[in-house]
Formats: C-alpha cells, structure tokens, sequence
C-alpha cells in the first residue's frame, strides 16, 4: 500500500484485517477519520519542522563553539610562548590545550638536556686558572729592528 511518497508493507492476514475494518466503517466514520489522520499528520509535519529548525540552529551553536574554542587554545599557546621565553616558540603546538600542555613540557625537557649537553661542553673546554705558560717567547720571525723595540718594551 502506498501513500504520499511514503511506502507500507502489508501481509496477506494484515490485507484481511483491513478489509473487514474498512466494511464495518460507515461513510461518516471514515470522513471523520481522513480528518483526524490530516490533523495528525499536520501536527507531525509542524512538529519535523521545529525539530528541523532546531537541528540546524543547534549545528550553527556547534560550529560557533568550536571557532571559539580554537581562537581560546591558539590564545593559550601565545600566553604559553610568552610565559616561557626559553623553550621555542615552534615546538608549542597543538589543537587542544592538553596537546598544548604536552609540547610545552617536551620543549621544556629539550632546553634542559641542551642546557646540560652545553654546560657539560663548558666544563670540559675550561682552562684552569694559574699562571701564564713558563716558555719563552720565539723571537725567531723578528727583525733585528723589532727585537730592540721588543726588549727596550716600544710597540710593533
């Protein structure tokens, strides 16, 4: 059975059912019926059409709050760079704040193992404090004229 767009599927005993019900119905009943099923039918096509609108203004409320929820984390990243002016602004990233959260405290570990690699680097390239070098001076590649001015103690 078929009915405005809208397809029935009916068994055999069912067809029966609905043939005695419809010769028990008089011409008044069945008017009164049409109306009724209109009235429903009306209420329920009003009733898709809030439930519709309602869908759609809750899809726009939806993509509001995620513009603003990316406009929030994109601000707590700066607020982060800026409040952490030793890690690297390019190794905070992240969509979320905890993914924030998360580059931030790799970055963190990565200037502390760099700090530690060049503090060690330091520590190995200092010269120890004393006294200057005990050798003497080579005046080989100087001019007789240069080594006076050297020993009187003139300038080159």
């Amino acid at each position: 059975m078929k009915k405005k767009g809208v397809q029935v599927k009916t068994t055999e005993k069912e067809t029966e059912g609905l043939a005695s019900e419809t010769e028990a119905v008089t011409p008044e009943d069945s008017a009164e019926s049409m109306d009724s099923l209109r009235e429903r039918l009306a209420l329920s096509q009003s009733r898709a059409e809030e439930l519709l609108k309602s869908s759609r203004e809750a899809c726009e409320r939806v993509n509001q709050l995620e513009t603003e929820l990316r406009l929030a984390v994109e601000s707590y990243r700066r607020l982060m760079v800026e409040q952490n002016p030793e890690v690297i602004p390019e190794l905070i990233s992240g969509q979320t704040v905890e993914e924030i959260n998360r580059s931030l405290e790799l970055s963190r570990k990565l200037v502390a193992r760099v700090k530690q690699s060049l503090e060690k680097e330091a520590v190995l390239a200092r010269v120890p404090l004393g006294q200057a070098s005990r050798q003497k001076p080579d005046f080989s590649s100087l001019s007789a004229r240069e080594k006076i001015k050297y020993a009187v103690g003139g300038t080159n």
